[in-house]
């Protein structure tokens, strides 16, 4: 989930009435496994490195997805940025930091 998407639905929830005393999650609305996320920092940073895979432990989350059906629905929140492109600007807006 990209900052400008997460802006735009705060900007939402501040205009919408049917917003107050509410909670929404606020995502991309896709799942998104972690070894896809390995895959996709590798493609940005064009690094390459060999995951070392553990057992799991309890707790671990193989994959990650936000309920935005209410977002939608009381604030009409649309993702637009999607997960590559998102990461990838905050990949390089990090790098672009310098030391």
């Amino acid at each position: 989930m990209f900052v400008d998407d997460v802006v735009s639905a705060n900007l939402l929830a501040a205009s919408v009435d049917d917003a107050k005393g509410r909670v929404f999650n606020i995502g991309t609305g896709r799942y998104t496994r972690i070894h896809r996320l390995w895959e996709a920092i590798q493609d940005i940073s064009g690094c390459r490195r060999t995951p070392e895979f553990l057992p799991e432990r309890p707790g671990d989350i193989r994959e990650s997805v936000a309920d935005i059906a209410q977002a939608r629905y009381r604030l009409g929140f649309q993702p637009v940025c999607p997960f590559e492109n998102g990461l990838a600007a905050t990949y390089h807006w990090y790098r672009d930091l310098g030391p």
